[in-house]
């Protein structure tokens, strides 16, 4: 295989992306950031992808774009396309001619019905990544939502206090989640067509990734027959790790005791050694027991302390432990300013967002040649006229049969 740029691979890449909300756009977001061309398929009798219009208040919009939106979807191009138009899906084969991966989310009966699914799509592209993403698997046609995901995946059940009701993530845990295993998937696929040229599909489901995510308390229940149930914070196999804990100063902290070396260290820095050699305290197993009696005491002396001024000696004693941060105070941290982007392009438009491709990889991507997001059909006549080489009479007709929307 003859060593091409890694740089230039990415540049080179053609990235369709027929997705919406968070997981789909998420994995487009992220190829994007590594500089591929990522063109975003909006339907254009939905006003297109339905997180445009999720905002916290309308002071939040710029040009109709809110900042869930503005979230996974800077760096891309958007285009108005009517699949279920066939004019609309005629353009849409064109695009997948072009293209290296398409993103979809769209339920799989959808796909077959439309005649946009893999056995279809790899007639037109042999070479094609089909990168797919459902609720439940190929074979369900339920739609899937990160809400009913963390409730039917059993998250819900984990999370939360023992005599509390079940509390969701106030994340979609599971797009995310789901995205990065698709991401992963189409990496593999890109090496794998790279060595043999062939095309694949590719198939993750919010749900599958739900399950794999429950790893150790999965594995406490198929092992040990366990039921995992709501504890707070709290760990459910080591102790103390997890709770938070007041000082003086009303400031947070939480503890992330692994062994016993560092529970005696902990000790040692309150000023609390007998505990270390307490019977119900001297190992883990003796402290998981005991749990509750731990967290008292501990919470009464650590009452005692400022939280800076604790934190400053148990980071000095190298014990895991950190304050509960504000998402604000989080984000000025220095860093997580490293995979902030926050600047204006040429035109003056904002782009805003946190990095998805934080791994360090030199000449890979930049901050400062990314599109800000997309108004809604932005670039609709500029792939039309640029990238599939249509006509101006051909664009003209695509829009006198409402195949595309002009913006």
């Amino acid at each position: 295989m003859e060593k091409e740029n890694l740089s230039s691979f990415f540049n080179n890449l053609v990235i369709t992306e027929l997705a919406s909300v968070l997981a789909g756009p998420l994995v487009g977001n992220f190829f994007a950031e590594l500089g591929a061309s990522v063109i975003k398929i909006e339907n254009p009798k939905t006003q297109g992808d339905v997180t445009r219009t999720w905002a916290l208040g309308n002071e939040e919009f710029d040009d109709g774009i809110s900042s869930y939106f503005s979230a996974v979807n800077w760096g891309k191009k958007s285009i108005t396309l009517d699949i279920k138009n066939r004019l609309g899906r005629d353009v849409f084969y064109d695009l997948v001619k072009k293209s290296d991966v398409v993103i979809t989310n769209l339920l799989p009966h959808s796909l077959k019905a439309l005649k946009i699914d893999y056995e279809h799509l790899s007639n037109v592209n042999s070479q094609l990544i089909f990168a797919s993403i459902s609720g439940y698997g190929a074979n369900n046609s339920r739609k899937g939502y990160d809400g009913l995901i963390q409730a039917e995946s059993g998250l819900m059940s984990i999370n939360g206090y023992k005599n509390g009701e079940p509390l969701r993530i106030p994340i979609a845990y599971n797009d995310i989640l789901t995205a990065h295993q698709l991401i992963e998937g189409i990496l593999i696929a890109l090496l794998q067509r790279q060595l043999n040229g062939t095309g694949t599909s590719i198939e993750v489901s919010l749900f599958h990734g739900a399950i794999s995510s429950l790893m150790n308390q999965a594995t406490n229940y198929l092992v040990g027959k366990k039921v995992p149930y709501r504890a707070g914070s709290e760990h459910p196999n080591i102790s103390p790790y997890g709770t938070a804990y007041e000082c003086s100063d009303k400031k947070e902290i939480i503890l992330a005791i692994g062994d016993d070396q560092q529970f005696f260290k902990l000790c040692e820095v309150l000023n609390i050694k007998e505990l270390a050699s307490d019977p119900r305290f001297k190992t883990n197993d003796d402290r998981i027991k005991h749990r509750q009696t731990l967290i008292e005491l501990l919470k009464k002396t650590i009452k005692t302390w400022n939280s800076q001024a604790l934190l400053d000696q148990l980071h000095k004693k190298g014990v895991l432990s950190g304050k509960v941060n504000t998402i604000e105070e989080a984000l000025k941290i220095e860093e997580a300013e490293e995979i902030i982007i926050n600047g204006k392009t040429s035109s003056g438009r904002e782009i805003m967002g946190i990095k998805k491709s934080i791994f360090q990889l030199n000449g890979i991507g930049s901050k400062q040649n990314l599109l800000p997001p997309p108004r809604l059909g932005e670039h609709t006549i500029e792939i039309l006229k640029e990238v599939l080489e249509y006509s101006d009479e051909k664009n003209k007709q695509l829009l006198e049969q409402a195949a595309i929307l002009e913006t």
